[in-house]
């Protein structure tokens, strides 16, 4: 995907993780268990607002460790299981121990994520 390129390689609980921008995507995503065999996470790049891009890889990350901290659930009554349709359910405690951990993962990313974010913008207001 020539739109895709690495930011960088962030330790995120007790994992790396690749952090992807894409420049033609506006929302997030995350991989769990990719043929790669690293988990990854792709943060769209066009948002006209940072705090935006910076809420998306915050959603990402914690989506990504409470997933590994086996809190998620899916709704097992619907008819269509989407991600979006997961539950998660996780004691205080729980939560702030991915606290800590997403606070590794996000300081060390956002210079790299701004950087990449900001020269994303430069180039579509060339355009």
């Amino acid at each position: 995907m020539a739109n895709r390129f690495l930011i960088g390689t962030f330790p995120l609980g007790r994992e790396t993780v690749d952090l992807f921008g894409v420049t033609s995507l506006a929302g997030g995503q995350l991989v769990l268990n990719p043929d790669s065999g690293r988990a990854f996470i792709e943060v769209g790049l066009i948002n006209e607002e940072w705090d935006f891009t910076v809420s998306i890889l915050l959603h990402e990350t914690m989506e990504f460790l409470m997933m590994r901290s086996f809190v998620a659930y899916r709704n097992i009554g619907q008819l269509y299981a989407s991600p979006s349709s997961r539950l998660f359910v996780l004691s205080h405690e729980q939560l702030d121990d991915i606290c800590d951990k997403q606070a590794v993962f996000v300081a060390a990313a956002l210079p790299k994520l701004s950087a990449a974010w900001k020269k994303n913008q430069k180039k579509g207001k060339k355009k």
